[in-house]
Formats: C-alpha cells, sequence, structure tokens
C-alpha cells in the first residue's frame, strides 16, 4: 500500500532541558518557554499559536502567540502532566512528541517550581493541490464541487473520506490548501445548468415526490407517478453527474493518487465533466400488517457494502417523500449492487424493510417493498464468576445492541439498544431483517464476551442473520479472565522508540472479531503496557505510523504478517514482548 509518513525530526523532539530551582518549595509555580521553528532548520515561525493543555488535576488550558523570535512562554503553571501543541495558517498542526503531522504527541511532566528551557517546536508547510474543471468542450465549469479525499479504515474496510472540499470559480479553477502532507484523490462533483440547478447524480440516489405540480405530468427528463399510481416508463432516457476522480475516471478505484510534499503547491490536477446515461428505480411501498400503501415512510437507495460517506453521499443522504399510492421513483442510478431500505416509525413500532437490487443497463420497475414490524429476541447476560440475582448492580451499565455487518445506515438502521436487567434478562426490540453483529457495552474494567449464542449459532463469529422471529434466547456471557501484556519497542538502532503505536492482532480465525484487538502507545522509554486481553493466540505489531484501524483491513495486515510476533495470552496471565518497530512507509 502506498503511503506518505512525514516522520517527525527527533532531534527537534528531545526532552528539553529541565534545569530545577534548587530550593523550590512545593507550592511554587512551574514555568515553561521555548521556540517553534520551521521543520528542519532554525527559521522562526511568528503568530504560531501554542497551546499548553493540562491532562490532570484542573485541566487548564494556556496559549501564547510567539513573536518574530518564534518564542512562546508559559508562567505560573501547576504541577503536572501537560500536552503541547502549535497551529498556524499554512502549517500542519504539531504536537510535542508527535511521530507524523496530525498524530498524538508525548505528555509532559513539570514539577513544583520547576523552569523548563529551551523547548523546540517543528512546524511543517503545509501543501495545497490545485487544477481547473471543464466540461466536455473544453469550457471551465463554475460551482463545481471539489474533493480532496484520503483513505482511513472504518468496520475494518479501507474508505475514502473527504478531508477538504471547495468550489471552482467562473474560470473552473479550484485550490485545496493547508494539506497536511501524504497522499491524496481528488474528485469533482458538478450539480449540472448555469446556476448549479439539480442535476447531480448521487451515490444514494433521489426518491422524487410524486405530489403537487408533477403528480399526473412528467418531470423533466424523466417519468411522473400517475394518479393511478403506476409510472410513466415512455419518457426519455435520463443523464446527470456523477462524481469524477482525478485523472479522469468515474471509478474510485482507479483514480491516481497525488503524493503531496510539505510546502508544495501540486497544480494541473484538471478533471473534465461528463454527462452519462442513468437509471430509474420504481415501485410500490406496502405496510406489511395492514396490506396498504405507505406514504409516510423514508426510503434509500445505498450501495451495497457502503461505510462512509464519500463523494457527493452525504449531501444527497436526505428523506423524500412518497405519493398517496404509496408509488416512488429513484432517479439518477448508475449500474451497481444496492440496497433499496425503508423505515417507518409507526406510533411506538418501528418498522422497517430491505430489498437488494442488481441494476444493469434498464430501469428497475415494480419493486414491491413492504414494511413490516421488528422482531424481538430475549436474553440474558452472565458475568462469569457472579452470580445473578434480581439486585446484582454490576449490570446497571450493560447495554445489549445489534448493528448491521454491512456497516451500513447504521444511525437509521440500528435496533434500540437493550437495558441489561438486575438478573441478566433484556430483550432486543424492533430488531429488521438484515445481518447483525453482537455489540455490548458498560462491561465491567478488563471484560470481554466470551460467548455468546441463539439456540446453534454462534453469534460472536458468525454474526446473526434475522429474516424471521428467532427462537429461543439469546445467551451472553461476559469473561473476566483477561491477560496482559508488557514489552518494549526497539528502532533498527535496538534504541527505545517512543510514542509508536503497538496493537495486539487475534489469530486470523478470529480477526473479524474487532472486539479482540487490542491498542497501545509507548511511552518516551519505549515501553507499553496492555491490559484486557481476552486468553488466546495473537501477533502483536510496533508501527511508526499507521492509519487507525488499518490492522483489520486483511489486504493491510497481509503485507506485514511475518513482522508480528506472536503471543499467547492464557487466562489471568502477564506475557512480556518485545517488538521491532516497523518503520513508515516514504
Amino acid at each position: 500500500m502506498n503511503r506518505i509518513w512525514i516522520s517527525v525530526t527527533f532531534l527537534l523532539l528531545q526532552a528539553p532541558s529541565t534545569p530545577q530551582a534548587q530550593q523550590a518549595r512545593p507550592q511554587d509555580k512551574a514555568s515553561m518557554q521555548g521556540f517553534v521553528v520551521k521543520m528542519g532548520t532554525s527559521e522562526p515561525i511568528s503568530k504560531a499559536i501554542a497551546t499548553l493543555t493540562q491532562i490532570d488535576g484542573r485541566r487548564e488550558t494556556y496559549t501564547f502567540t510567539t513573536a518574530s523570535s518564534g518564542q512562546f512562554l508559559f508562567q505560573n503553571l501547576e504541577a503536572g502532566q501537560y500536552r503541547l501543541s502549535v497551529s498556524r495558517n499554512g502549517y500542519v498542526r504539531s504536537e510535542y512528541g508527535a511521530r507524523s503531522p496530525n498524530h498524538p504527541g508525548l505528555p509532559m511532566t513539570l514539577v513544583a517550581g520547576q523552569k523548563m528551557m529551551d523547548v523546540l517546536l517543528g512546524m511543517m508547510p503545509a501543501g495545497t493541490i490545485a487544477g481547473r474543471v471543464f466540461d466536455r468542450d473544453g469550457e471551465p465549469l463554475a460551482n463545481v464541487n471539489v474533493q480532496a479525499l484520503q483513505y482511513s479504515y472504518q468496520e475494518g474496510q479501507r474508505v475514502l473520506n473527504t478531508v477538504q472540499q471547495t468550489r471552482t470559480n467562473d474560470l473552473g479553477e479550484y485550490r485545496l490548501f493547508w494539506l497536511p502532507p501524504g497522499q491524496y484523490f481528488v474528485s469533482a462533483t458538478y450539480a449540472g445548468g448555469p446556476g448549479g440547478g439539480r442535476g447531480f447524480v448521487g451515490t444514494v440516489a433521489e426518491a422524487v415526490t410524486g405530489r403537487g405540480g408533477r403528480n399526473g405530468g412528467a418531470r423533466a427528463g424523466g417519468p411522473a407517478v400517475t394518479t393511478a399510481g403506476r409510472a410513466n416508463t415512455e419518457a426519455q432516457p435520463d443523464e446527470g453527474y456523477i462524481p469524477v476522480y482525478y485523472p479522469g475516471t468515474t471509478e474510485a478505484q482507479s483514480a491516481a493518487p497525488i503524493n503531496l510534499p510539505a510546502g508544495i503547491v501540486f497544480s494541473g490536477v484538471d478533471l473534465t465533466i461528463v454527462a452519462v446515461r442513468t437509471l430509474r428505480v420504481w415501485g410500490q411501498v406496502i405496510n406489511g400488517v395492514t396490506g396498504q400503501p405507505v406514504r409516510n415512510a423514508n426510503i434509500f437507495l445505498m450501495p451495497r457494502g457502503q461505510v462512509g460517506f464519500g463523494p457527493g453521499l452525504f449531501e444527497n443522504f436526505r428523506n423524500r417523500n412518497i405519493n398517496e399510492q404509496g408509488m416512488f421513483e429513484i432517479r439518477g442510478v448508475v449500474p451497481g449492487s444496492y440496497d433499496l431500505i425503508g423505515t417507518l416509525n409507526d406510533r411506538n413500532n418501528r418498522m422497517s424493510a430491505r430489498v437488494p437490487l442488481e441494476i444493469g443497463d434498464s430501469d428497475v420497475q415494480n419493486v414491491s417493498l413492504v414494511i413490516s414490524p421488528g422482531f424481538s429476541i430475549p436474553g440474558r447476560l452472565v458475568i462469569e464468576g457472579r452470580p445473578a440475582r434480581a439486585t446484582n448492580q454490576d449490570t446497571s451499565r450493560l447495554r445489549v445492541s445489534l448493528g448491521p455487518r454491512s456497516g451500513i445506515l447504521q444511525f437509521a438502521y440500528n435496533s434500540p439498544p437493550a437495558t441489561v436487567q438486575p438478573d441478566g434478562t433484556f430483550s432486543l426490540q424492533q430488531v429488521g431483517q438484515d445481518e447483525y453483529r453482537l455489540n455490548v457495552t458498560g462491561m465491567p474494567r478488563n471484560s470481554y464476551v466470551k460467548m455468546a449464542r441463539l439456540g446453534a449459532i454462534d453469534v460472536l463469529n458468525a454474526g446473526l442473520r434475522v429474516d424471521r422471529q428467532p427462537n429461543g434466547q439469546l445467551d451472553i456471557l461476559v469473561g473476566t479472565d483477561t491477560g496482559a501484556a508488557d514489552g518494549t519497542v526497539l528502532n533498527e538502532k535496538q534504541e527505545p522508540a517512543a510514542n509508536v503505536a503497538v496493537v495486539i492482532v487475534p489469530d486470523p480465525a478470529h480477526r473479524n472479531r474487532t472486539d479482540l484487538y487490542r491498542t497501545a502507545s509507548t511511552d518516551a522509554l519505549g515501553h507499553f503496557h496492555v491490559e484486557g486481553i481476552p486468553p488466546g493466540d495473537y501477533k502483536a505489531f510496533a508501527w511508526e505510523s499507521v492509519n487507525s484501524g488499518a490492522w483489520q483491513d486483511s489486504e493491510f495486515i497481509r503485507q506485514y504478517e511475518d513482522r508480528g510476533k506472536p503471543v499467547r495470552i492464557s487466562e489471568n496471565g502477564q506475557a512480556s514482548i518485545e517488538l521491532r518497530i516497523i518503520p513508515a512507509q516514504m
């Protein structure tokens, strides 16, 4: 995987000199003085805002704007632990002890009466991506939404997320500025029309109303829903605009990366917007209890397995209306695999439906979306070694919920969390048809879900598919026999590596279990401590710089499989590990 990481030069992050006041009394205040400079030089940076935040005690925050000399000074400080950061327009935010941009640094400890001197913080100049957007005839396009995107990891999947966005001016020009060095992808999304009118084809397509002036009359460029509740399928094909990725592809996976160095203007990133033929999906929403049409449901057409929000997805993720006959029409759809999802809050009963759709080169007609009440699943949770009883307070914070395994529409489609009663019982309500994974929150410290079964189904490892009312109850056992791991991370010079990410990764058979992963960071001496590790076989990794959650992606971890150190965690056991750092990829 190509990724640009800029490591903070540790000459700038060495522990500062800390002469102590010889006769300091416990009530004496401390102070901190230092300089902000351009990374790799001694050039001072003025107008930088240094922020000192106490992370214990009174949790005070102090700020100081540097002068032309780049100097900052904090006085009258309480003893305690602090984090020091600095920010300025045109530069990447930096934190003391951080190994890469916008990553956490190391805490600093001040004792009473201490005068900490000559703290040096280096700042990295930010970069810029610039270009123009044209139509198919080479004319510049104004008001085009242009986004800088980066990959991150959600739910164990590598997904594109928006870092910054802007709009083109009247010359079709755009600038994405003050970007940290790294790898980016650029996309452009056009709304269509000289005034940026609604012509956009989003990843989530629209469900168009059939009411008002459109009802019974053809909508421009597409069919209308008639008073009889049937779509006019004789209308002309639609055209619309879909996101385009540099250098000119409509497929995100085919986009070319832009490796942006510090302080560089990467220009000439031009894009051409072209209209494409789009499709429609139309059908009817039915109440599965009454058999009557539904007009107040919310419907969404989501790409199969969508995680996160890519270009154009969020701005079109909204509720749409349905006409009096329950008819809906979704326009601006491109071929692909989708889930048509409907939700309806009917008094206290939440109803839902989900229909998978494979959309090829023609419209999809006569879809029947039957909204049905959710199912109820009773259950019982037991904490190992603590017998359930009617007055058991150990369960007061426990919540059990089911989340879709696909990761899509989680904020609108999850079942409500169930509270665990003192006797360990709970009841999941309004569970729609879907494939789920189990979530348990509020567990005692250093505990884990040891077992979860619904009849013969191993819910922890196989997940739970709900397509009818389940039989039996969901039994959950919370284990308390976790172990711990202590260790040291060394660099290639056999020196302790500070502020390094350490990840305990389960064996391949259990890597779909997100609840089994454990993470920590090394301290200033390269030491780490990890608690609450469920018994089992693992591999331990130490990365100089890594995207959060990347280790849950099978393709990513495969690159480093031979760099991990096997470790076995026994019940209530303690493991000792010495790791070698995996350098950041340049």
